[in-house]
């Protein structure tokens, strides 16, 4: 077949230079399967609505501070990780998906709960909102 614009081949990348991309590229996909992982699980604790977080905690029992370890040392990773190369876990995540709306309380027996809402928030640290007034028409 005849082109009629002749269209030069790429040239073969070394097989050296492919798999040391490849490489690196697999160390940028596990920092995003770990951000992605992290944001889900906290997303599952902190907005499953069928469940409050605190008896999410009573359920966990002794596991509860074990999960309360994972999670922390997810965030510290994913930090360490992005520290590399002079960055911080805020420059690759919000921090509304690792900062608790409510802050976890352990005793010295192990066992994990939540301080209480502040006031005008929910068992999940959302805002209550007010209802506001319905506003009156002037009567004549």
């Amino acid at each position: 077949m005849s082109n009629l614009i002749p269209i030069p081949e790429a040239p073969a990348t070394p097989a050296i230079e492919s798999f040391a991309t490849n490489e690196l590229a697999h160390v940028n996909a596990s920092l995003a399967r770990r951000i992605e992982e992290h944001t889900t699980r906290f997303g599952a604790f902190w907005q499953t609505y069928d469940f409050t977080p605190d008896d999410l905690l009573l359920q966990f029992g002794s596991s509860a501070i074990i999960w309360l370890q994972a999670a922390a040392e997810s965030v510290a990773h994913i930090n360490r990780l992005a520290q590399i190369v002079g960055k911080t876990i805020a420059d690759f995540m919000p921090s509304t998906d690792y900062v608790p709306p409510r802050s976890f309380l352990v005793s010295a027996t192990g066992v994990v709960t939540l301080e209480p809402p502040a006031d005008g928030h929910d068992a999940w640290g959302r805002l209550i909102p007010v209802p506001q007034p319905e506003p009156v028409e002037p009567t004549e």
